[in-house]
């Protein structure tokens, strides 16, 4: 970084900001072999203002010691800026897992961070401690909160709108989706062709192109509180129509999401809301028999976690009849009847084919549209759908969606010479295994961090037969509350992935959802590692089939 007091001043040095924020940002060490590069972290911190990085040195080994593959800097950022906390936390979504990451607001009195006070602090600063937000607040100089200033900013994020249409709003995207590819290429040829000017232009590109994604998407954003009014409406006819007493609650609904997985989340949501109507919210006079209040309630709630959005549906009903569920899947032949289930496993066989509990058709359920249709589609957009339930409390429906479908951030793995794109959103945890150990298992299953844990040997998946490398890369894939490991050849690093659709050719396929075109001009496919998953599951399945 050079000198420590590199930053990035805003257009008028001496405008004053709304706030002065302290961030302490702590990777852990194996953040490098992730392949994320925390300077281009800082990078976007000082975009939003004019602040001072200081670096200092975590458990540093002896020289001896070193390992280029491990991360040992923390930093402490000082940012002035017109940005709130949310969005400073933003820059941090796609490694909330890997960092330990503070924000404290120091100052909100449009106080300025000059040079003579980063110079202040930069002096006195140690590479082998944190400085702590305290040393800012002493070089500050001693002045009261001024009102006219606070006054002036308040005016200044004075924020105008337009109208625009949706077309312009795609061909936008796909103009930035041509640039993240052609930039792909720039950066390959860069580290082909050795050159400090050309990577310092490739490095710079690709900080562009970033943001410019990052606007394209929030300008294609569309908030959830659009499907409200449909809802509140099913919800109000649904209560006449089944004679009970139902209030629609919803909580962060200002949240937003692609405009394209909107669309097709409506059905889905939907089907959820009549389920909560039909199968959860009991009669008030049963309510009032159970001591609770005659009105029952559902609730749509959405927030973002990380670089996905979650959408929960929730009921205060009756929660869902597990002994119910059991004894339809053994009247289907889904399970044997001496089957020993665990209460989440007997929850998730509402998501097969066909099943219902329903007794009779009527105009909200039962009408051969189940679970398996809900779960299906949003796993058409990538997402995941969970459920809890508590016998007499109520049911929740969580789903998991990416924030947009046409570029997606990915993990670019390699096995044998063929390389494959794991969405980033998917992944929790990498560890590298001696290959020996995933062959001479006969059951699939490996201890990983103490905890023993089912895995897809991908070179046996896809009927790679060349000799294997040494040592291979597990990615853990959280899945419906459990850990499933999917092992590959090499983990090649973080990639923008431009993703393409494969066509009615490959409609019958699980394994891929989407296919990118890489830097050289190969194409890779997007492995969908929830299928892949599933193709596990059905395959212990098939090993041990139920006798009917």
């Amino acid at each position: 970084m050079g000198n420590a007091t590199t930053h990035t001043e805003a257009a008028n040095p001496t405008a004053p900001s709304q706030g002065l924020y302290y961030i302490s940002l702590s990777p852990q060490a194996n953040i490098l072999r992730n392949g994320t590069n925390t300077l281009y972290l800082l990078d976007d911190l000082l975009a939003l203002g004019s602040g001072l990085v200081l670096p200092y040195f975590k458990a540093l080994p002896g020289l001896n010691d070193l390992d280029p593959e491990t991360s040992y800097t923390c930093f402490e950022v000082f940012l002035q800026t017109n940005a709130g906390e949310t969005e400073i936390r933003d820059v941090f979504m796609f490694v909330d897992t890997e960092c330990d990451i503070a924000i404290q607001k120091i100052e909100d009195t449009g106080l300025v961070l000059d040079q003579e006070t980063k110079d202040k602090v930069w002096s006195n600063h140690s590479f082998d401690r944190p400085a702590g937000s305290e040393v800012l607040r002493s070089a500050l100089p001693k002045t009261g909160k001024t009102e006219q200033v606070v006054e002036e900013n308040q005016t200044a994020k004075h924020k105008s709108s337009i109208r625009i249409g949706s077309e312009r709003l795609d061909e936008l995207m796909n103009l930035v989706s041509e640039l993240v590819t052609t930039q792909a290429s720039l950066s390959l040829f860069a580290e082909t062709n050795v050159s400090q000017e050309l990577d310092a232009v490739s490095e710079n590109i690709e900080k562009i192109t970033r943001r410019l994604r990052d606007n394209a998407f929030k300008m294609s954003l569309i908030p959830l509180d659009s499907l409200s009014t449909r809802y509140q409406r099913l919800v109000r006819d649904l209560s006449k129509e089944l004679n009970k007493d139902v209030v629609f609650k919803t909580e962060g609904t200002d949240t937003e999401i692609d405009k394209s997985i909107i669309e097709k989340l409506t059905d889905p949501l939907l089907h959820l809301l009549r389920n909560a109507m039909d199968h959860g919210v009991e009669l008030p006079e049963e309510r009032i028999k159970n001591g609770k209040p005659a009105q029952g309630t559902v609730l749509l709630r959405s927030y973002y976690a990380g670089a996905s959005v979650i959408i929960e549906i929730k009921d205060d009903g009756a929660g869902i009849d597990l002994q119910r569920i059991k004894d339809e899947a053994i009247t289907k032949g889904l399970i044997a009847p001496e089957a020993s289930l665990a209460d989440d496993e007997l929850l998730y066989l509402i998501f097969l084919p066909g099943f219902s509990t329903a007794e009779k058709v009527t105009g909200v359920s039962g009408r051969g549209v189940g679970m398996d249709v809900v779960k299906r589609n949003i796993t058409d957009i990538r997402g995941t759908v969970d459920i809890a339930s508590k016998h007499g409390e109520g049911t929740t429906f969580t789903i998991k969606l990416p924030l947009t479908l046409s570029i997606i951030d990915g993990m670019l793995v390699e096995i044998d010479e063929t390389r494959f794109i794991i969405p980033l959103f998917a992944i929790n945890k990498c560890f590298e295994v001696a290959t020996s150990l995933l062959e001479n298992t006969f059951n699939q299953w490996i201890t990983l961090d103490g905890v023993r844990t089912p895995f897809l040997f991908l070179r046996r998946e896809f009927g790679i037969v060349n000799a294997p490398v040494p040592l291979s890369q597990i990615i853990n894939i959280p899945y419906q509350g459990e850990s499933v490991g999917l092992a590959v050849d090499h983990i090649v690093g973080e990639y923008q992935a431009v993703v393409k659709p494969l066509g009615n050719l490959y409609a019958r396929q699980n394994e891929f959802s989407d296919a990118t075109i890489l830097g050289d001009g190969s194409v890779a496919l997007v492995i969908d590692p929830y299928k892949l998953i599933e193709k596990l599951i059905h395959k212990i399945a098939e090993a041990s089939p139920v006798e009917k």
